[in-house]
């Protein structure tokens, strides 16, 4: 008897941690919200709740149930929440002015209490403030960048096409479901291409896929200066002309983007996933002979060519997808996946604090005031690095 009730128990502790787990706490990012003044009904407020366990979201799911409420605000009562998941299933919590409300013309602070719940139990209680402002942050910056974006030919590929070019490569991505002609990389595997490596010099072109990616993200960079610039194309230019490069845009970043893996388990090796971290599919081709050195270590030759494209289209992207638009979603999320390669780092450069691996020759201490000594990462490059993140747009999970 005693040995057909021991599975009984065992199952019953099983069943315990799992329900202890899933009511765990969660890290909430909440940190800073604003919100012109004078916005009417139905405006967003710039910056979402996140919870910190949306970049495992593709290994552990958000809870069904997981949804966000307003606890407390004041009793003007202007905003509402909405919980939204994106298309990779990632959690957000979503302000914006309620009905029959406006944020009105005076700059404020305005403090809220927002819950999150796993239907009706709470999970996480936290304060936020929303900031009613003249100008939002997201408005500062994108009034200070755009100038400087479009000033460095790298984010948008060094490439410059005329109004006539333009309108040839619309019909061709029109004809090619969003595809540039001559490219393999949008269909073929990293294995279907013959590599050719040099042991005198790994600076030099491997004919590995690659190479593809880097001049089909250059063509798209080449589209988006013109979507930024053209007469005919450009934000001075013809509306109709403008639409059909905008739409040709959303099918070349579409068709490009989600042909190039991401995830560990979107490329095999002997029948097994490369990795299993976000980046591998990428990042570890070079470990396995299926791509040189140079650009893997040079991530930002391929993520760099769609700064400019993704700049000028962006208030389009984020309108539609406020309206619910398919294809701007799409968009969006394809854009987030495809610029974790910018954070990706190969094998043989991710042990930073081993002073035996690559890094441990530029390993220097500073003095932390609570943990004390600690090293930097390659301080050597740091001014190079802050240099070219100066200059660069980055998107995080």
């Amino acid at each position: 008897m005693k040995k057909d009730f021991l599975p009984f128990l065992i199952a019953c502790f099983i069943c315990s941690c799992i329900s202890f787990q899933a009511y765990a706490q969660e890290k909430v990012f909440a940190t800073y919200f604003d919100i012109p003044v004078n916005s009417p009904e139905g405006t967003e407020v710039t910056g979402r709740i996140h919870l910190e366990r949306n970049k495992d979201v593709l290994t552990s799911p958000i809870p069904k149930g997981y949804k966000f409420e307003i606890v407390t605000q004041p009793a003007e009562a202007l905003f509402k929440i909405e919980t939204r998941y994106d298309l990779s299933q990632r959690i957000m919590g979503i302000l914006s002015v309620d009905k029959k409300k406006k944020t009105g013309p005076k700059a404020i602070s305005y403090p809220m209490t927002i819950a999150l719940k796993d239907g009706n139990r709470e999970i996480e209680k936290f304060d936020i403030t929303v900031h009613i402002a003249k100008s939002t942050l997201w408005t500062l910056l994108y009034d200070r960048y755009l100038p400087h974006a479009i000033g460095n030919s790298r984010l948008y590929g060094r490439m410059k096409y005329s109004d006539k070019e333009v309108a040839e490569i619309i019909d061709e991505l029109e004809k090619n479901n969003g595809r540039f002609s001559g490219f393999r990389c949008y269909t073929a595997r990293p294995q279907d291409y013959k590599a050719e490596f040099n042991p005198k010099n790994d600076h030099l072109n491997t004919k590995t896929i690659e190479y593809d990616w880097e001049k089909v993200a250059n063509r798209i960079g080449g589209l988006g200066y013109a979507y930024a610039t053209s007469k005919v194309y450009g934000p001075e230019g013809l509306p109709e002309k403008r639409k059909e490069l905008r739409d040709a845009l959303y099918k070349a970043i579409l068709a490009y983007t989600l042909s190039v893996p991401v995830e560990g388990k979107e490329v095999e090796i002997n029948g097994k996933p490369i990795g299993n971290c976000t980046g591998d599919a990428f990042s570890l081709l070079q470990a396995n002979k299926l791509s040189g050195v140079q650009i893997p270590t040079h991530q930002w030759v391929l993520t760099d060519p769609l700064v400019v494209p993704a700049l000028y289209l962006m208030p389009d992207i984020l309108k539609g997808m406020q309206e619910n638009d398919e294809t701007c979603l799409k968009v969006h999320n394809a854009l987030v996946r495809y610029n974790q390669l910018f954070m990706s780092i190969i094998k043989g450069r991710r042990a930073i604090d081993n002073p035996k691996e690559r890094w441990g020759k530029y390993r220097i201490l500073f003095i932390h005031p609570e943990r004390g000594q600690m090293p930097i990462w390659d301080i050597a490059r740091a001014p190079c690095w802050l240099s070219r993140l100066s200059g660069r747009t980055t998107t995080v999970r």
